[in-house]
């Protein structure tokens, strides 16, 4: 994978603060902390593309699935970056995919990651469809064709 290439289908950019408590005993970033990573990634993503005001009554998604392939460590004060996109919509759910890059004077690809988000009525307790104000958001800034 060309990293140069695979970066022009991300629009969005969410910098990372490696903090030393995110930090394992061997001194690189703890792969359960790269989960917390991922969610920053989605919060801003909500947050600019879906136009989210951060009312927890709002945002009526569950995380359904994660896959992190882990591909090199990240050190403290490491400035890493999280280019996110959604790269399948369904009619409940969709598919984010994520590149934590290592932003250096030549950049290295320290972990691929995946997510499905669905839709969720939490009132009646079951999935419902995408609401289509957010479709549409999606759609148009990620320039998905149906």
């Amino acid at each position: 994978m060309n990293l140069t290439e695979e970066l022009k289908k991300f629009k969005l950019q969410t910098p990372i603060s490696v903090r030393y408590n995110d930090l394992d005993t061997l001194h690189h970033v703890n792969n359960a902390t790269y989960l917390m990573y991922l969610e920053e990634a989605r919060v801003h993503y909500a947050k600019h593309v879906l136009g989210w005001n951060g009312d927890l009554n709002q945002l009526d998604m569950l995380l359904a699935s994660v896959k992190v392939d882990y591909i090199q460590p990240v050190f403290l004060n490491s400035p890493l970056v999280i280019h996110t996109r959604v790269s399948k919509i369904g009619n409940k759910s969709f598919e984010m995919e994520y590149l934590m890059v290592i932003e250096e004077i030549e950049r290295k690809l320290a972990a691929k990651a995946s997510t499905v988000l669905v839709y969720f009525d939490m009132k009646n307790q079951q999935t419902c469809s995408i609401p289509e104000n957010i479709r549409k958001s999606i759609i148009d800034f990620e320039e998905i064709r149906e």
